[in-house]
């Protein structure tokens, strides 16, 4: 599983660096992204639809992997939890409702971005929601690395450019 998890990963980290979005977005943008996207993931959770969720927890991983290398966080939770069992034991998982309010409290701390001295809480923001994402999934008997992959089949192709920071895709233009 991990090494699986790890290919998607860099696939979707070349995928950003060959369109530029590194050098041509900011944190704040993609703050703001990362809230559309938890926004995608509560519709779904809503509708108690799989695809929607699915999109959802993707599009936030693909954020997080973004925000990961902006704000030079080295260790994820990707590292540290997925090379243990703890998070997919049963009796380690909360509702996914409890999993969903964790991403909005974790999302207000990003939020403070550019605040002075509250840059030690974007790890593990980032970090936490990562964490809780993955914790949905399990809570929701839904396979995270399905999402990750979903995620990665949806952009892999796309083309379009980027635009005040932010990737519009091609057809969006």
């Amino acid at each position: 599983m991990n090494k699986e998890i790890k290919e998607l990963i860099d696939k979707i980290e070349q995928w950003v660096e060959d369109r530029d979005i590194f050098n041509g977005s900011t944190v704040k943008k993609q703050i703001k992204k990362l809230a559309k996207e938890i926004g995608e993931l509560f519709s779904g959770d809503n509708k108690n639809n799989l695809d929607l969720i699915k999109d959802g927890v993707g599009g936030c991983v693909v954020v997080l992997i973004n925000l990961r290398k902006m704000l030079n966080i080295e260790e994820t939770l990707l590292n540290t939890y997925l090379d243990s069992d703890y998070i997919f034991e049963e009796d380690n998982v909360f509702d996914a409702d409890e999993h969903l309010f964790w991403i909005l409290r974790f999302i207000g701390f990003l939020s403070d971005y550019g605040v002075p001295e509250t840059e030690r809480t974007y790890p593990n923001s980032v970090n936490m929601i990562f964490y809780n994402l993955m914790r949905y999934c399990r809570a929701k008997e839904i396979d995270f690395i399905d999402c990750i992959q979903h995620a990665y089949d949806q952009i892999k192709d796309r083309k379009g450019k980027m635009i005040d920071g932010v990737f519009v895709k091609e057809e969006d233009l």
